[in-house]
């Protein structure tokens, strides 16, 4: 596990995506992970290619401040 005060760079040839290692405790992840998945609203994400229609299987949530429309 690495140190939260050493963050470890898990791409250090092709960018820069900081590991901090394990920062909740397992309750604390259960509790974010719950509350994530139902204060959220989450959408699937919808395509338009070549004029067919796709809805993906992903889900997205779009969130920001007024009166900026995000898309």
């Amino acid at each position: 596990m690495t140190n939260p005060q050493q963050p470890y760079n898990i791409l250090p040839y092709d960018g820069v995506t900081l590991d901090y290692g394990q920062i909740f405790s397992i309750a604390e992840s259960q509790h974010y992970m719950i509350k994530l998945f139902n204060d959220i609203e989450w959408k699937n994400d919808e395509a338009k290619i070549f004029g067919k229609h796709y809805v993906t299987k992903r889900k997205a949530a779009w969130y920001g401040d007024q009166p900026f429309a995000y898309t």
